[in-house]
């Protein structure tokens, strides 16, 4: 595989160059051809991931490094021709730093799944709510904390099951720490296993979240016909301010979790209408009109140059 060089590219007598919008693509700065970067996590964002699995002094080197990264990364931004945001965060941090910037959400969810979703009818109470908690099972997605909701909801007696989707290095102690009305699913193929368990089997998605990445799990559960129940982080909050797609609460907070919980159980009627607001928000949002969206934007940002 040719070594991505200045040389190497300039060579290939490229329109544009799209790139990830990262240290290690410092290189396109030098380049002749346009760039359009793509970004996504933001310095707090970062600074979150950190400190989901750091403590004291490998915090503090890790701090100091992200600080002397920032700098390099609005560097690249001001070099770039324009780029793409995935979330509101990174548009928020960065977007004045180009010429006509594009705000999107990165999923896989097609036209025909929303319509697979809203087949399917909402949670109307007679039976037990079916909570999802997708991703790997790591610090930064907080998987533990769906499994204490659920364990809790239990204790209080609250008619909850939880399908946990994915697998990591918690799994073994989430299933120890997990009660009965939990259920590990394992990995699944996004296409052919993920979208028909959730669009047919889940009625809220747990995602507690400790850091804000843009998680292609918030759209693709909300066009599944699963509303979001998490922590703020400025990646959900925004989504759930502005479109009133789910619920959150403050960061590890389970007891307000489960508060959450009580009063989606108690009004299922409620739950249905966030529900179509997920499913109006995807499907104005689609994997199909996002790309073109996307590539409508690298056409004008090259030609208006």
């Amino acid at each position: 595989m040719t070594p991505l060089t200045v040389e190497a590219v300039e060579d290939l007598n490229l329109d544009v160059v799209t790139a990830l919008h990262s240290p290690k693509m410092d290189f396109v700065r030098h380049l002749r051809t346009p760039v359009v970067l793509t970004s996504e996590q933001t310095m707090s964002i970062r600074h979150g991931i950190n400190r989901s699995h750091l403590r004291g002094i490998s915090l503090m080197r890790a701090s100091l490094g992200l600080i002397r990264m920032e700098k390099r990364l609005r560097g690249l931004l001001r070099h770039a021709l324009s780029a793409q945001f995935n979330g509101p965060a990174s548009m928020k941090s960065y977007g004045g730093l180009v010429n006509e910037p594009l705000v999107f959400q990165d999923h896989r969810v097609l036209s025909r799944d929303i319509s697979a979703a809203r087949s399917v009818s909402p949670w109307d109470g007679s039976r037990p709510l079916r909570l999802g908690f997708s991703g790997r099972l790591i610090s930064i997605k907080g998987p533990e904390f769906a499994v204490e909701l659920a364990n809790r909801a239990a204790e209080a007696g609250l008619p909850v099951e939880l399908y946990v989707f994915g697998a990591g290095a918690l799994e073994n102690r989430l299933r120890a720490e997990a009660g009965d009305n939990v259920y590990f699913e394992g990995f699944k193929n996004f296409r052919t296993e993920w979208l028909p368990a959730v669009q047919e089997g889940i009625d809220v998605m747990v995602m507690p979240h400790v850091q804000g990445d843009p998680s292609c799990t918030y759209f693709e559960s909300l066009g599944s016909g699963a509303p979001i129940l998490g922590f703020d982080n400025e990646t959900l909050t925004p989504l759930v301010e502005e479109h009133d797609i789910g619920w959150t609460v403050k960061k590890r907070d389970v007891d307000a979790l489960l508060t959450e919980l009580r009063r989606i159980i108690g009004d299922p009627e409620v739950l249905a209408d966030t529900r179509e607001r997920g499913l109006n928000l995807v499907a104005d949002n689609s994997f199909e009109v996002t790309t073109q969206r996307r590539m409508d934007h690298i056409q004008k940002a090259v030609f208006s140059a």
